[in-house]
């Protein structure tokens, strides 16, 4: 299983290479984080959701796509901190070890998260504590609808992408919870094809996000410079009257993708475990 909490590991070994290697080609200065809850594998390779989610099938063709990228838990603050400590659930002390946006920041990136559910927290001890960004903004104590959408979240982060075009590195996260709502749906019991008409508009307002974070790139001169990490934080059972969580094939196999057009090989796949 090619587990997510190498992404970490993976980000801050590229940060290295790429400040210390030979130049061989133009290598990226800058990393955006894009993570999208309860998105899963399946809908980045069934046809019937292609046209919603062109954005996010071009970081799969014109990038490097891991076929068997894993989250680590079923709950969205565990996942996103397995993700983003390369450590497994509860291992991870952030007293004592650090995220990757404070390695990132010890090498002098400035880093920013803007998110769309109140359950990622800034610092805490429990799980889904995320020190270490200098700017840190979402919605607190809030739940479904009331959740910030993408699109607003999105906005911020294209705001940022054009305040910081000249800082030599950055790293941005952008997490987006639109899928969330409409995808719980499908454990209450409705069927496959009802899901699937009422999660496509989530779908395509989180791939509309996806394109203008890259539209923002290319405006500001800045999308031969970022590589863009794109995945879901876990996905979701699609099965009618079954629990939204678990821990099976549907709730954690998701999407990993590394696209940035001058750096990354164009459509290489990893597929072994």
């Amino acid at each position: 299983m090619f587990l997510l909490i190498v992404t970490a590991n993976a980000l801050a070994g590229w940060v290295v290479h790429c400040q210390s290697a030979p130049l061989t080609r133009v290598r990226p200065r800058h990393v955006l984080l894009i993570t999208v809850d309860l998105l899963q594998y399946d809908h980045l390779v069934d046809a019937r959701h292609a046209a919603a989610t062109q954005t996010m099938r071009t970081f799969a063709r014109d990038g490097v796509s891991c076929t068997r990228a894993y989250a680590e838990s079923d709950l969205t603050p565990s996942a996103t901190e397995a993700m983003l400590t390369s450590r497994f659930v509860g291992q991870f002390s952030p007293t004592t070890e650090l995220t990757l946006a404070q390695r990132l920041a010890g090498r002098g990136y400035h880093t920013a998260a803007y998110f769309s559910s109140f359950v990622i927290r800034e610092v805490d001890s429990g799980v889904g504590s995320m020190p270490g960004f200098q700017i840190f903004d979402g919605p607190y104590f809030s739940w479904g609808p009331e959740s910030r959408k993408g699109l607003a979240t999105t906005a911020l982060a294209v705001k940022y992408i054009r305040a910081h075009r000249n800082d030599r590195h950055w790293f941005l996260w952008d997490m987006l919870w639109d899928l969330h709502v409409q995808r719980t749906m499908v454990a209450e019991g409705v069927s496959p094809a009802v899901a699937q008409t009422e999660e496509d508009p989530a779908l395509v307002e989180e791939d509309t996000c996806c394109k203008q974070l890259v539209d923002a790139l290319k405006q500001t001169g800045q999308a031969n410079d970022t590589l863009i990490v794109f995945t879901g934080n876990h996905g979701c059972n699609p099965r009618p009257g079954e629990p939204i969580r678990g821990l099976n094939e549907y709730q954690l196999h998701v999407p990993l993708m590394l696209y940035d057009p001058s750096w990354i090989p164009r459509g290489r796949i990893i597929s072994a475990p």
